[in-house]
């Protein structure tokens, strides 16, 4: 199967592995909170923010590791360019991305809340991201619903 088959399934809950993976590895795709969520102490250590703040997440790929372990993944071109991948489960498949919620790449409405903090994306004044980043934008300038 290719990343672009792979890619349908993880949108759909489902978990995704390369056959060259260990055992136990695979990525599914975390939907994000686009209503925001309150902040538990390890981020608003991290983010300088009061515990408790509603922060907008935004949807992103999660990583088992053979530990166990949960981290975002980023897919490398060898991994966009593979027909290797295979599906793990559907059985403990996430909930279906919620109402409204952009897909994945897409950019999220600032009405979902009055005060938004969104976590890894940067916006210009027209709504386009302007690029990734990895600290916190606490006063982005977001658009409307765009693909």
């Amino acid at each position: 199967m290719d990343f672009g088959d792979a890619l349908v399934r993880l949108k759909d809950g489902s978990k995704m592995t390369r056959a060259y993976w260990p055992e136990g590895v695979y990525i599914t795709l975390q939907f994000g909170y686009p209503e925001g969520i309150p902040i538990n102490a390890n981020t608003a250590q991290a983010t300088e923010l009061p515990q408790g703040t509603v922060c907008i997440f935004d949807q992103y790929f999660m990583e088992c590791t053979p530990e166990g372990h949960f981290r975002p993944w980023e897919p490398k071109a060898v991994d966009v360019l593979a027909a290797d991948w295979q599906w793990v489960s559907d059985a403990n498949r996430a909930a279906p991305a919620p109402e409204g919620l952009a897909p994945l790449g897409a950019y999220v409405d600032a009405k979902m809340s009055s005060n938004p903090v969104v976590i890894g994306h940067n916006f210009e004044a027209d709504g386009n991201m302007a690029w990734p980043i990895n600290q916190l934008s606490a006063n982005p300038v977001m658009g409307d619903y765009k693909e």
